[in-house]
């Protein structure tokens, strides 16, 4: 177990970990061998995240995305 960063060459829509469950962790696989080579969890992105609503009407229960790029 340990605490990596992760640099992405092209944006990455994620919800932290604790809000959601499945858009919050992740799996490494070998793009060689296809083997899994690990997993994790997303806590939170390094640089302020752009968050974006879904749709203009905020307050009604709507996702907003967090992307890294």
């Amino acid at each position: 177990m340990g605490r990596i960063s992760i640099t992405f060459n092209q944006p990455v829509v994620f919800d932290p970990y604790r809000v959601n469950r499945d858009m919050g962790s992740f799996v490494l696989i070998d793009r060689n061998t296809r083997g899994t080579k690990g997993s994790g969890l997303i806590e939170a992105a390094e640089e302020e995240a752009a968050e974006r609503p879904v749709s203009a009407v905020r307050g009604q229960n709507r996702s907003e995305w967090r992307t890294v790029r």
